[in-house]
């Protein structure tokens, strides 16, 4: 059985590892980008290698972070984060998809705060909320929400990112899937810090669809 230290150093090997040969790729590249006489399918096709080795670094960069958490460093820094102005700041911040057209929004948010680290809580739910919107087939709404919840100790906060609106939802919450593709390590990110943060994240999902995601934090 592998140990979290020995996964720890095998994540930063493999971050090293693959980052030489993804940066002279990209190197290359942006060299032939700048060349003259090339065609327009010779330009796009430049353009999307040049896409795919930053999504390649972006992703050797959230391995190298696991293997910093794995070790136990970069532990957060908790002070109260105001709900509001954080849930604002994801919502901005995710990336959406232009087919299907799916906007981001934020429902009427209690005046808390979280305990956490606010940057670190920024990449965690900005990973959950891009979850959801990847998952939807069609054009729609995502809402961020957010209500309090007295369970555990001193009571938190549950935040529910899903296209429905009603705080409510029938649907069964599962333990996190962080095998889903196209998402990079975003999701177990995601886990990662939260647990750091004695949180938890669940989803819902209607058979095998994704519908929503829940995070449960400390309020402070």
């Amino acid at each position: 059985m592998i140990t979290d230290e020995q996964l720890a150093r095998l994540l930063s090997l493999i971050s090293h590892e693959i980052r030489a040969p993804v940066g002279v790729m990209r190197g290359y590249l942006r060299l032939l980008e700048q060349q003259a006489g090339l065609t327009d399918p010779q330009r796009t096709a430049v353009a999307a290698g040049l896409r795919a080795g930053d999504r390649a670094e972006e992703i050797l960069g959230q391995i190298s972070a696991l293997a910093r958490l794995e070790r136990g460093e970069g532990q957060p820094s908790l002070k109260p984060v105001p709900v509001g102005p954080l849930l604002n700041a994801v919502a901005a911040s995710v990336p959406l998809p232009a087919d299907p057209v799916v906007t981001v929004h934020v429902a009427d948010t209690p005046e808390v705060s979280v305990l956490g680290d606010e940057s670190m809580m920024r990449t965690a739910l900005r990973g959950v909320a891009t979850a959801v919107v990847r998952a939807q087939a069609a054009d729609g709404k995502v809402y961020l929400m957010a209500q309090a919840d007295q369970e555990g100790p001193g009571g938190g906060l549950k935040i529910t990112v899903t296209t429905m609106e009603p705080v409510t939802d029938a649907r069964v919450e599962r333990t996190l899937d962080m095998s889903r593709g196209g998402l990079g390590l975003d999701l177990a990110l995601a886990a990662f810090i939260i647990e750091a943060h004695n949180g938890r994240v669940l989803e819902r999902r209607a058979e095998t669809r994704l519908t929503a995601m829940v995070v449960w934090l400390p309020l402070a």
